[in-house]
């Protein structure tokens, strides 16, 4: 996996570059079976897997987006609606009587809201999975608003964001081992020698001065200020950030 993703690093070929990103998340299927000593293991096999071959989670959710704004219609998924209710009277009775609000129920019950479940979180491990993956956002404003190509901004985020992730992954392993649960609470009430590691490990996490994050997300900001969309994004993405 590792040289896999070494090799990732170093080409230029898309094709070879997909090809070797795969190859760098296949072998961590066998670290599943063998790493974890959880009964759920093969269950999150087959999790991992569905996503592999689905491509990934946020492109499942926003093709089931996609499929219920078209229904609702929102624009510019509404040029369909007038031609059609020109046609049977009963058909227009039906469609707008409730196919359509309909789209708008799945729209509310698979939006990304619910993501903000994950702040009542307890399990750690779980609990950063979800820390991890809304401040990951930001690497991604920085790819869309093009700042690979000046300062490698994104890389220094990405580069700070895999350390502490890593660091923090390993220390609840570690307090796991300790204290027999992966519970926030019996961490928080347990006497060890990682509290400060911890948290300074989350703070960095969480972009907190000095770090890494801080300054590439600072970079971001003023790379960005004449951008709405970005900065609304943004925002959010701040939000989420102080409330984990």
């Amino acid at each position: 996996s590792i040289i896999s993703s070494i090799i990732c690093f170093n080409i230029n070929n898309t094709i070879l570059f997909w090809c070797f990103y795969e190859l760098s998340i296949l072998p961590l299927l066998l670290l599943l079976v063998v790493d974890s000593p959880y009964s759920e293991r093969y269950l999150a096999i087959w999790y991992l897997l569905g996503y592999i071959m689905l491509t990934s989670l946020p492109m499942l959710l926003f093709l089931l987006f996609v499929l219920f704004i078209t229904k609702v219609p929102l624009p510019p998924f509404h040029s369909w609606l007038p031609i059609v209710h020109a046609e049977a009277n009963s058909f227009s009775i039906m469609l707008s009587g409730y196919i359509m609000k309909l789209g708008i129920i799945g729209v509310y019950r698979f939006n990304y809201l619910f993501l903000l479940n994950s702040m009542q979180e307890l399990d750690s491990k779980r609990w950063l999975a979800f820390l991890s993956l809304s401040h990951i956002l930001i690497a991604l404003l920085g790819l869309y608003n093009q700042l690979y190509l000046e300062e490698g901004v994104v890389s220094f985020f990405c580069l700070g964001h895999g350390i502490s992730a890593c660091l923090l992954f390993f220390l609840f392993f570690n307090l796991y081992n300790i204290t027999g649960s992966r519970n926030w609470l019996i961490f928080y009430n347990s006497n060890t020698n990682s509290l400060v590691f911890r948290v300074l490990s989350i703070l960095t996490l969480a972009s907190f001065p000095p770090s890494i994050q801080f300054i590439s997300e600072i970079l971001i900001l003023l790379k960005t200020y004449n951008n709405c969309s970005i900065l609304l994004v943004y925002s959010l993405y701040l939000f989420i950030g102080g409330v984990y």
